[in-house]
């Protein structure tokens, strides 16, 4: 029972520092670029457009400009028009 125990809280607290770390290097990311494209339909808004924060994480691809962002072939969110 103790073997159970332990094992089911060294999973939970794996699992904690993973997403600790994913959500520590996204705001990282997110202090250095402005914008934040989607890779699936090369749209890319604001970082703090509410749809920009929907996009999932393997999908984000992060600009310096929105000439970057323009030139990579990505147009701008018609909702916060960056």
């Amino acid at each position: 029972m103790k073997k159970h125990l332990v094992l089911g809280t060294v999973l939970i607290l794996a699992f904690i520092g993973t997403a600790l770390v994913a959500s520590t290097s996204s705001a990282n990311q997110d202090e250095h670029y402005k914008y934040v494209g989607n890779s699936d339909t090369k749209v890319f808004h604001t970082l703090d457009c509410g749809h920009g924060k929907k996009i999932k994480e393997e999908n984000r691809v992060y600009f310096e400009t929105r000439n970057e962002a323009i030139e990579k072939g990505y147009r701008a969110c018609k909702v916060c028009k960056p």
